[in-house]
C-alpha cells in the first residue's frame, strides 16, 4: 500500500556535496507531493547542510515558509510555556 500524497506545500533542498542523498532521489520526491513542490540546489555543502551552510538554508526556509503576523495575544505569553 502506497502512503497518501503530501497535500501541503513542500520544499526539497539538495546539495552537491551530499554523499548520502542523490539529486535524483531528491527530485523524485516530487512524485509523493500533491501540493506545491519546490526544489532547491546548494553547491558545496555536505549532507548536514544546516551546519555547513546555515545562512543559505535559513534564507531558503524563510523565503519558503509563510509569514503570518504572530502576537503574544494570539498565542498567549510564550515565555510562560518554557519546558520544565
Amino acid at each position: 500500500m502506497q502512503p497518501p500524497l503530501v497535500q501541503a506545500p513542500a520544499m526539497g533542498i539538495w546539495s552537491t556535496g551530499d554523499f548520502t542523498l542523490t539529486k535524483v532521489q531528491m527530485t523524485d520526491s516530487a512524485e509523493n507531493i500533491a501540493g506545491p513542490w519546490r526544489y532547491e540546489r546548494l553547491d558545496g555543502p555536505g549532507h548536514w547542510m544546516q551546519l555547513d551552510a546555515p545562512d543559505q538554508v535559513n534564507a531558503l526556509l524563510l523565503d519558503f515558509l509563510p509569514r503570518l503576523p504572530v502576537t503574544l495575544r494570539d498565542h498567549g505569553d510564550v515565555r510562560a510555556r518554557r519546558p520544565c
